[in-house]
Order: structure tokens, then C-alpha cells, then sequence
């Protein structure tokens, strides 16, 4: 079990959040046990975050290019001085327990602890549907110790991560889940606590609701086939949209029948600009 006084590293991946980015940091900032390390690392961002980063007092790396985010979060694990290192995505923001009560969680097998995501606004449509579908998909009622792992609110033990090659720089997304399964392939344990809240700050629109779907349910690791399209139509219909009526609101049973199309057709984008990469 990690003691209240360990040392922690805490970073913030910043590609153009001019408008959250310190809100985030003061929540590092606030947090009950003090940060002994707190950067940014600014991604290419062509908005001013990085200026707004360093007014806040932290430290700010500033990538020439926007390098992606496998590549940004491998970059940080190798910048950290300490074992314990605290992620935190930039349009997110912590209760200032949330490294108290996460650090308790580490027992020797444990490489990572992550909380439950909230949208802070989901009065309409789309916020009601995001927390229906996106950030109720895991189990809330209890601690899950071999959980597939998310960062945007969470804790990693280095010296783990660097030991089965750090994340996936070649990710534009995707790229904790990958790092997740490497990890209990691995025998390492990672802990989701849904007590350890992460609030995500933004007003979320249509496409920023179903770009964030895409990317935690079918994302780098789903082949993208037609019969995977075919099964998220079915899964959209008889599970989705079935949800949605029953909590009486059918509007957002909209958005469930959209959800399957357009993530068949990020994903033929993705895997393009993948090959033109590749080149």
C-alpha cells in the first residue's frame, strides 16, 4: 500500500485546451497530498493552452508537431522523476481526495488506479446519452481490480509501465486500452474505483459525444470489418435504443441509431490516414 507521503509526478496532455486547461491544473494543484512534480506537456496545440499552462506556474514542454497520444503519454512516463506518476487529460478536473484515496489502492501488484469519468454537463440531449452510454459502461458498484484501463483520471506505477515498453507511441487513441491489456497479460492488476470521481468539464456536442464513443468501443483495436458494422447496428437497436426508451427518453434513442454509422465511417478515416502514415 503506497503511504500518504509518497512522492508523485502529475502531467496534463494539452492539444488545444485553451478552454479547460487550468481548471485542470489548479486540481492538481489543490489536491490534499502535495504533487512533488506537475507538468504539461502541449502537444502542438495552435490555440494559446501553452501560454494559459504556464501562467498557472507548471511546467510546460511544447512539441513542435502534434505527435499523438500514445506518443505524448510515452513521452511523459520518461519525464517523470517519480514511481508514482498522475495522469490527468486536460478537459478534466479532480476533487482535491482524489490522490489521497487513489494512492491507498496500490498494493505491490498494482500498476494502475483509475476513477469513474462524469460529465459536469449533461442537462440536454447528447450529455444525458454520453453518461447513459459512454461513462455508465462500467461496473459502479464496486472496485474492479483487473479493469481495462482508462487515463484520463489515473495513477500509474512507472517503473510497471516502463517495464513492458511504455505506451504504444505509434496511438493516436486507443492508447491506454492497449497498454491496459499488456499490462494484465503481464499479471499486473488495474484498479477502477468508481469512488474516485473525474469530471469532465467540457459541454460536449453531437460529434465530440460520438468521436469519444468511437474511440473507447471500437478505437485502434477493432478490425473495422463490415461484419462489426453490422453487429453495432444490431447493438445500437436492441440495446442502445431499448435503454433509452426505457428511462423515457427517446431523443436520445436518436443518437443511438446514429452511433453505428458513424463509427463505420471514423474508422475508414482512421484506417486512411493510418496508410498515409505509412507511406
Amino acid at each position: 500500500m503506497a503511504v500518504p507521503n509518497t512522492k508523485v509526478s502529475a502531467y496534463i496532455p494539452c492539444y488545444n485546451n485553451a478552454a479547460t486547461i487550468a481548471e485542470a491544473i489548479r486540481s492538481l494543484q489543490g489536491q490534499t497530498i502535495k504533487i512533488d512534480q506537475i507538468f504539461v506537456i502541449d502537444d502542438g496545440s495552435t490555440d494559446n493552452s501553452a501560454e494559459i499552462a504556464g501562467s498557472c506556474g507548471v511546467e510546460v514542454i511544447r512539441n513542435d508537431k502534434n505527435s499523438g497520444r500514445g506518443a505524448i503519454r510515452a513521452q511523459a512516463m520518461q519525464f517523470a522523476r517519480n514511481e508514482f506518476v498522475l495522469s490527468l487529460d486536460a478537459s478534466k478536473v479532480i476533487s482535491p481526495l482524489f490522490l489521497e484515496h487513489a494512492l491507498v489502492r496500490f498494493t505491490d501488484n498494482v500498476a494502475a488506479v483509475y476513477g469513474r469519468i462524469i460529465l459536469n454537463h449533461a442537462e440536454n440531449t447528447t450529455g444525458r446519452w454520453a453518461n447513459r452510454h459512454i461513462y455508465n459502461m462500467c461496473d459502479m458498484t464496486g472496485i474492479n481490480r483487473y479493469a481495462l484501463l482508462v487515463t484520463a483520471g489515473c495513477i500509474l506505477r512507472r517503473s510497471m509501465v516502463l517495464q513492458i515498453g511504455n505506451f504504444n507511441s505509434s496511438y493516436t487513441h486507443s492508447e491506454d486500452r492497449e497498454l491496459g491489456f499488456r499490462l494484465l497479460a503481464n499479471k499486473y492488476e488495474v484498479v477502477f474505483d468508481p469512488a474516485l470521481q473525474v469530471v469532465d468539464a467540457r459541454r460536449k456536442n453531437l460529434a465530440a459525444v460520438l468521436e469519444t464513443y468511437w474511440r473507447w468501443h471500437a478505437g485502434a483495436l477493432d478490425g473495422g470489418t463490415f461484419l462489426t458494422y453490422l453487429k453495432q447496428i444490431a447493438y445500437s437497436i436492441k440495446v442502445l435504443a431499448v435503454k433509452d426508451l426505457q428511462e423515457g427518453d427517446p431523443a436520445a434513442g436518436i443518437i443511438s441509431l446514429i452511433s453505428p454509422h458513424y463509427q463505420w465511417w471514423r474508422h475508414q478515416i482512421w484506417r486512411l490516414g493510418k496508410k498515409g502514415r505509412t507511406k
